[in-house]
């Protein structure tokens, strides 16, 4: 889609879809769901992954409770399913960003810019200062850590929605360390997995069954706002190693871990309001992993 045809409300409605707000207004009129299954992911802690997850580094480790609290953080991470966590590259969880905010950065139709995605880094007392009050990233993995980065007060002063937000910000991130190795198509070949049902596929095969199953409809379907904010780049033939798919991969797998996403028709089932997503990402979480 050219410039040309996108009027300036148009160009805002895209930014819109960086607002963190409407999505925690989302999550505060939904808090006892997110409580409720919160508490169902937690009842699958395991030893293995209670074991796993205290191996994991904790970087500048708050001296108060923050947001998602370590003990929190890593009793979520302990409730992964195994292939999660025999995929996870995850070193740690960092807590040294949680004093600043990252600004995204626009292209000219709205779209976060794919060359240079953060426009800025504003200290948390400072901001918004000059920006968007509510128009925010939150959270990012990079080397195989974790960065949290906060709700600010601009976008919701409700603390039990903001954990819960944080908990799907920590699974989305989580989910990167696990995909963000396969992004080389090369290495994604070589990895095969074994499905309940005996049929055997790498994981590049799995993420194009994704990719199919995002277009079921004859049109991509958005999981969320933050997910259509690659509207311009899902396509049925895209390389499936773009982040922009992996943005895609990682909002279903919270849909699926949570059974819950923030979306604008207030629908609180992800499994039954996108089934063939559901579906597709189930026989990944139990397949076997028979070579990494």
């Amino acid at each position: 889609m050219s410039t040309e045809t996108l009027s300036p409300a148009e160009v805002e409605a895209n930014k819109d879809q960086m607002d963190l707000a409407p999505v925690l207004r989302f999550v505060e009129a939904n808090r006892e769901i997110y409580a409720s299954r919160l508490e169902e992911l937690l009842a699958h802690t395991t030893e293995k992954g209670r074991a796993w997850a205290q191996e994991r580094e904790i970087i500048d480790q708050p001296e108060e409770p923050w947001q998602v609290p370590v003990e929190l953080a890593q009793e979520v991470l302990a409730a992964l399913p195994p292939l999660v966590r025999q995929l996870s590259a995850l070193r740690g969880l960092s807590y040294q960003f949680t004093r600043g905010v990252p600004v995204p950065n626009f292209n000219a139709q709205g779209f976060v810019d794919a060359t240079k995605p953060l426009a800025a880094f504003v200290p948390l007392e400072d901001f918004p200062g000059e920006h968007h009050p509510t128009r925010i990233f939150i959270g990012n993995a990079h080397e195989g850590v974790i960065n949290l980065t906060p709700v600010p007060p601009t976008v919701s002063t409700d603390p039990a929605a903001i954990t819960a937000y944080q908990v799907h910000v920590l699974l989305h991130e989580l989910w990167h360390t696990v995909e963000g190795p396969m992004r080389n198509t090369e290495q994604a070949e070589r990895v095969t997995l074994e499905l309940q049902s005996g049929e055997r596929l790498s994981f590049a095969e799995w993420r194009r069954l994704y990719l199919a199953a995002l277009h079921s409809n004859g049109q991509a379907q958005f999981v969320t706002a933050y997910a259509a904010t690659y509207a311009d780049r899902i396509k049925p033939d895209m390389d499936c190693s773009d982040i922009a798919f992996a943005e895609q991969t990682a909002e279903g797998f919270v849909g699926y871990t949570l059974g819950i996403l923030p979306n604008q028709q207030g629908a609180t089932s992800f499994r039954s309001t996108h089934p063939g997503l559901w579906s597709t990402m189930n026989d990944l979480v139990h397949a076997r992993v028979l070579k990494p």
